[in-house]
């Protein structure tokens, strides 16, 4: 597959002095995870709920922002909830919503854009609207830090804007606004910088429930929507966001949601299956997206909100209905995309361009291209007479800098790092934006080894995995960013059984011995081209990932292919 192992550097003997209770694996990993002082391992082997959290009036506008609430809840003020189309949006609203139902807000509503037909963030035709309807406090969440003229004219108007968002800062701060809660934006002191917009809406809502003294309970049962936006929105696993996460999936595995208790049973493939990082990202999080991405976001919305058993079912049916059509359109965009950049096999950046193609689906297409090909990937679409684009980059490559770069090119535009997108201004063509962006990603990723790497954490023998080996490991979950499943290289085992597996024999299984003489099982999905490359005998390095498979009640440790290498001049 031509990928680059990189293996990380062994851990130094004075690291190692340092942590004597743990297997050398273990330190390995932590080693690797940078950390330097028991308290850190402490704290990321075994978070804790309140010490794992930063106090939500490190925020410097939260104060504020929590008196003002409250004033407008007492006064029975028009309120307003301004969310976006993704989970991450539709996660945040839903956090705000339930938390001024339960302070006793009575006029309260909530306004999601539509993707193609208004855009990210706060449009100046929906802030008409909320002037006509004399609405007198706007809540954003997971947007508003880049709609300083939208924030301006509503200010003007006597709305007061608090602003909870999660991205970077703009050129041009909504300085109108009331209160701007960002943990991005440069001047903000609270210390975790990475967090999701759903996150910090929960920061906004805990201060909320601890001024009005509503207890932990209430606050905990909100972070099964915190933790389904770090997964969805690729936040990394550390810090706070670890500790939310770990927490937010016990609250997700007995969810009190409905709609939410509906969508699992309903995408759930063994009764009482644990609900982790993985079945958010494959399963719960494709289908909230969904909505946002071909319909509307309200779908995805009123399923968290509702309390209705029948309702739920519809929408749960909606739902998959619609993230079925979701995956043929992306499914045809990407072959379309996949003509497109075949003459170009030593480019370093990917462009693809259709008229027709949806907004809401050209970012999962970029994203697949970007991690096919690694390489920074821009997928273009025209929208309502205007090129829009959405791009995915990798590890190397820092996006939202080189966005900032073009930014002349932009009616507006924003984003992360590895994931953004993009107005052109009108007159600026396709053409004339990969000139810009192109020159940049030649620039910084010159000279670089631009092949697709696979990180491994460190070299083991087969005869170090055990039960206590594994149950070890299962402290480093939950796995997400910045904090992915192990992966470990065998080296040099031997080969003793091999078979295809699977209804069309895609898959293969394998069972390998070590030099010392222990035999491994290891399954690889999607691997079933090999079995006619190998054979009895012959030696292979092995990536994997540890595991555990069961079935009819019984449980066996075994390890997953994610890359295989013959040895010894064999070839593969």
């Amino acid at each position: 597959m031509n990928l680059n192992w990189l293996i990380a550097e062994s851990t130094p003997e004075d690291y190692s002095k340092n942590f004597p209770e743990f297997n050398p694996i273990i330190t390995q990993l932590l080693y690797n995870r940078d950390f330097k002082t028991q308290e850190e391992v402490d704290n990321f082997l075994n978070p804790e709920y309140s010490a794992g959290q930063h106090d939500p009036f490190l925020f410097r506008d939260m104060k504020k922002a929590v008196a003002r609430i409250l004033e407008a809840i007492e006064k029975q003020e028009e309120i307003l909830v301004y969310g976006d189309y993704d989970a991450d949006g539709v996660c945040s609203s839903t956090i705000i919503m339930k938390v001024l139902e339960k302070l006793g807000a009575k006029k309260i509503s909530i306004y999601i854009p539509h993707r193609e037909t208004e855009g990210y963030g706060i449009n100046m035709e929906a802030a008409k609207k909320f002037i006509e309807e004399k609405k007198q406090l706007i809540i954003t969440v997971d947007c508003g830090v880049a709609n300083a003229e939208e924030v301006q004219f509503l200010t003007d108007n006597n709305i007061d804007v608090i602003i909870t968002d999660h991205h970077y800062e703009p050129l041009e701060m909504p300085k109108a606004a009331f209160a701007i809660i960002d943990p991005a934006i440069k001047d903000e002191k609270y210390p975790e910088k990475e967090i999701s917009g759903t996150t910090v809406a929960f920061k906004l809502a805990q201060a909320l429930i601890r001024e009005k003294k509503l207890g932990e309970a209430f606050e905990k049962w909100l972070l099964d929507l915190v933790a389904i936006s770090i997964v969805t929105d690729c936040i990394p696993v550390r810090g706070e966001s670890r500790t939310l996460l770990k927490f937010g999936l016990l609250v997700l595995n007995k969810t009190q949601r409905v709609g939410l208790k509906k969508l699992i049973a309903n995408v759930m493939k063994n009764q009482g299956e644990k609900i982790t990082t993985q079945f958010i990202a494959f399963r719960i999080g494709p289908r909230i997206n969904a909505a946002g991405r071909l319909d509307h976001a309200n779908t995805a919305f009123r399923l968290l909100m509702t309390e209705d058993e029948n309702e739920a079912n519809d929408l749960v049916d909606q739902l998959n209905e619609t993230n079925v059509r979701r995956q043929k359109i992306s499914g045809d965009i990407r072959k379309d995309v996949e003509k497109q950049i075949q003459d170009q096999p030593d480019a370093m950046s990917f462009y693809g361009y259709g008229e027709q193609w949806p907004l809401g689906v050209v970012g999962i297409v970029a994203g697949k291209v970007a991690d096919d090909m690694n390489r920074p990937t821009m997928i273009f679409t025209k929208n309502n007479g205007e090129i829009t684009g959405s791009g995915r980059s990798i590890d190397q490559f820092n996006m939202i800098e080189a966005l900032q770069a073009c930014e002349h090119l932009f009616a507006r535009y924003g984003g992360h790092s590895q994931a953004a997108g993009f107005t052109l201004r009108e007159n600026i063509s396709i053409d004339e934006f990969k000139t810009c962006f192109s020159n940049i990603v030649a620039s910084k990723l010159k000279d670089q080894d631009l092949r697709k790497t696979i990180d491994i954490e460190a070299k083991i023998s087969l005869d170090d995995i055990n039960w206590d080996l594994y149950s070890e490991l299962e402290k480093f979950e939950p796995y997400g960013q910045s904090n992915w499943r192990p992966n470990f290289l065998a080296e040099s085992v031997a080969i003793v059984d091999f078979q295809n597996i699977g209804s069309t024999n895609k898959h293969l299984r394998l069972v390998a011995k070590s030099p010392q003489g222990k035999t491994m099982k290891f399954i690889g999905f999607n691997w079933g081209h090999l079995a006619n490359k190998i054979d009895i005998g012959l030696k292979a390095d092995i990536v994997f990932d540890i595991d555990v498979n069961e079935w009819n009640g019984n449980r066996e440790l075994q390890c997953k292919i994610i890359d295989f290498k013959l040895v010894n001049g064999q070839e593969e």
